[in-house]
């Protein structure tokens, strides 16, 4: 979606920017909405957010998991608090 929108963004700006005549009038002005909304909504999504909240919430669970399996003082106790606290992290990654 983020590329979609990027990439939407760009086309509208560079259409917007180079004015052509073949475009009817007033079809820039539409265009240039579409640039804006485009924008507006790579600002506000911010994809690496929650990408970065995903990778975080993994990395504890594999490490957790490597505990669980080799240590056996890590108790199936600490496996399922991991996995909590990574589904902690996620849901947080919604909030700015």
């Amino acid at each position: 979606m983020h590329y979609i929108l990027g990439i939407t963004a760009t086309v509208a700006s560079i259409t917007v920017a180079s004015q052509p005549q073949v475009l009817p009038s007033g079809v820039l002005g539409v265009i240039a909405w579409v640039a804006a909304l485009a924008v507006a909504l790579i600002t506000f999504l911010i994809p690496s957010r929650k990408a970065r909240a995903y990778v975080t919430a993994a990395r504890a669970l594999t490490d957790a998991c490597n505990r669980y399996r080799l240590d056996e003082n890590f108790k199936t106790k600490h496996l399922l608090d991991a996995a909590k606290e990574g589904e902690n992290i996620i849901s947080t990654s919604d909030h700015p």
